[in-house]
């Protein structure tokens, strides 16, 4: 019974988390010119479509090892400001592709 009791408590942590986690990234930002960025876009191509982003940081770098060989990619993190009243968004650009989208803060 102790078992069973556990398991559905694990079970309901995951309802209350997910949904949390859903709302912090998206698929998309509507750059302030009314093009969109989407995750897949590579970043010459979000940069054409929003311009440059309000900051930029390139200060990690993902790594995946496998048996003969392993890769390493630059990560970058670019943030928009699309304006009074809207929220924060930082692009995740790994190997110049975007990967997610991490809706921030609203702007005053």
């Amino acid at each position: 019974m102790l078992f069973g009791a556990k398991a559905v408590f694990i079970a309901s942590l995951g309802f209350v988390t997910l949904p949390a986690l859903a709302e912090s990234f998206t698929q998309s930002l509507r750059c302030s010119n009314g093009k969109l960025a989407s995750v897949g876009d590579d970043s010459a191509s979000v940069f054409l479509k929003c311009g440059a982003p309000m900051m930029k940081e390139r200060n990690q770098t993902a790594c995946s090892f496998g048996i003969r060989s392993s890769r390493c990619s630059l990560v970058e993190a670019w943030t928009y400001n699309p304006g009074s009243g809207k929220f924060l968004h930082t692009l995740i650009i790994e190997g110049g592709k975007v990967v997610a989208i991490r809706q921030g803060a609203r702007v005053d």
